[in-house]
């Protein structure tokens, strides 16, 4: 259990920072804020509070953690879409 709550907090403090540097440094985009960033993630966390019911089972701690995971990513991947796709040469924020 220690290692997945490890695994969750590294989860929150890196995936905002990769995102702001990826944005800001290597696309050259208007990128969100880190702390916008930070937010966003915060909110995908939600996804782990169904997860954590199931870790109780040792079977079912990494299927979970594993799934709550990708869902999280997509939940990101999919509400920075419209800061990364271009489509009229306008970036909203």
């Amino acid at each position: 259990m220690t290692s997945c709550v490890t695994v969750v907090y590294g989860y929150l403090g890196s995936v905002p920072a990769a995102l702001y540097v990826a944005g800001k440094y290597v696309l050259q985009l208007p990128a969100p804020g880190l702390i916008q960033l930070g937010c966003l993630v915060g909110y995908s966390l939600a996804l782990f509070l169904p997860a954590a019911s199931l870790s109780t089972s040792h079977e079912l701690a990494w299927p979970a953690l594993l799934g709550a995971g990708t869902a999280s990513s997509v939940f990101l991947l999919r509400s920075l879409q419209p800061v990364v796709s271009p489509h009229d040469g306008s970036v909203s924020v």
